[in-house]
């Protein structure tokens, strides 16, 4: 007896259970699926490489509708002109055209680049605004990714089938759309047949040439209201698109946290790395104590080792600072190495509140600063002079 869960449904057959694979989940919502949350940077540049990107067939359709007919209404003199002349040429050289082989193909070589003459205007313009309108939408992005071959492709997979079938958000929405559209021809033609449906029937009486024009003038009237409407439910599709992308990119909460641990490093080596790059940083800090001038302390819960040398320094630098157990290895280091240790509470907060390691004391401690350092070059001064 075959098991079956909510998330899958295999064949009872056993030549095609392999192939043949029902997965349930692709009918559900994200929300169903436990995502509910807003994809992170890292999936939404990962789908843009693959070319999964918010975008609107409606929007570049519109939009090469809108130009190529604007176009075409402006340069329909020129084609009219360039076929009326061929057409003038051929009828009135027809009884000197002898049909060889050599002529049809020469005779089918003019036509085609006439017609290339005629139409390449138009298709060059589609193909720039289709280009920019894919553009204007997501941007620009080379990917080769979707056309790389997946033999997972080319197998039966009736589940995807199933979901393009079945009626959903999607299938309403480009029912909905394909709807209006009609609605919206149909409307806009029967407003403008009506509204001159007194000059249509006159135009029995006009020769070709007035009656073509004027039924184009209607077909524009037509083609151009219909665009217009056309680029406004574009855009709307576009926001809908957009909705429908994200919410297909949304993550449930552990893929978020697996992708940030991924992203920052698991916590355990990250606080592992820390704590060595404190070590190694109080490592340096305890090799600068014995090169220090002075240690000011609190005089036990706070120790600053100061250093100046006038060759490269504008001010005194503070090379080692630390509170209680650090302050405790400062002095004693300070100690062994003869380092002088100057108590002053209000300095020694002052300067630990004040400068980090590295830095060269604030100029509102000049004064104070400068006094020690006179104090201990003065004793150093009278040691050297007794020592003499």
């Amino acid at each position: 007896m075959e098991i079956l869960n909510h998330q899958s449904l295999l064949t009872t057959c056993p030549l095609t259970s392999s192939v043949f694979y029902f997965d349930l989940q692709l009918f559900a919502s994200a929300e169903e699926e436990g995502r509910t949350e807003q994809p992170t940077g890292r999936k939404v540049s990962k789908a843009r490489e693959k070319g999964q990107v918010a975008k609107s067939a409606e929007v570049t359709q519109a939009l090469v509708l809108l130009f190529g007919f604007v176009l075409l209404c402006l340069i329909s003199p020129y084609m009219l002109g360039e076929i009326v002349g061929f057409s003038r040429y051929i009828f009135g050289h027809l009884h000197e055209i002898k049909l060889t082989p050599g002529n049809v193909i020469s005779f089918l070589i003019v036509i085609l680049f006439l017609f290339f003459k005629v139409v390449f205007p138009i298709m060059f313009v589609a193909a720039i605004v289709a280009f920019l309108g894919d553009y204007i939408q997501v941007g620009y992005k080379w990917t080769l990714e979707p056309l790389k071959f997946k033999f997972s492709k080319l197998m039966p997979n009736p589940a995807k089938v199933l979901k393009r079938l079945w009626i959903s958000k999607m299938t309403v929405w480009n029912l909905l759309k394909s709807g209006v559209k009609v609605s919206i021809i149909a409307y806009l033609s029967y407003q403008v047949i009506r509204k001159n449906y007194g000059a249509i029937l006159l135009t029995m009486g006009w020769d070709v040439t007035a009656s073509l024009f004027f039924i184009c003038k209607l077909a524009f009237e037509i083609i151009i209201k219909a665009t217009i409407v056309f680029l406004i439910i574009s855009i709307v599709d576009y926001f809908f698109m957009k909705h429908e992308h994200i919410e297909g990119l949304k993550m449930t909460k552990q893929e978020v946290k697996d992708e940030h641990k991924m992203m920052e490093g698991d916590p355990l080596i990250k606080g592992a790395i820390k704590r060595r790059q404190r070590e190694i940083a109080r490592q340096r800090m305890m090799q600068e104590v014995p090169k220090a001038d002075v240690v000011i302390t609190n005089p036990v819960h706070i120790a600053v080792a100061l250093k100046y040398d006038p060759a490269y320094m504008s001010a005194p630098t503070v090379v080692a600072k630390g509170e209680d157990i650090m302050a405790q290895k400062i002095i004693e280091v300070a100690r062994e190495h003869g380092v002088p240790i100057i108590e002053n509470k209000p300095l020694a907060w002052a300067l630990y509140e004040s400068a980090e390691i590295g830095d060269e004391i604030p100029p509102e401690l000049y004064r104070a600063v400068a006094e020690v350092l006179s104090y201990i070059y003065q004793n150093k001064g009278e040691g050297a002079r007794r020592a003499g």
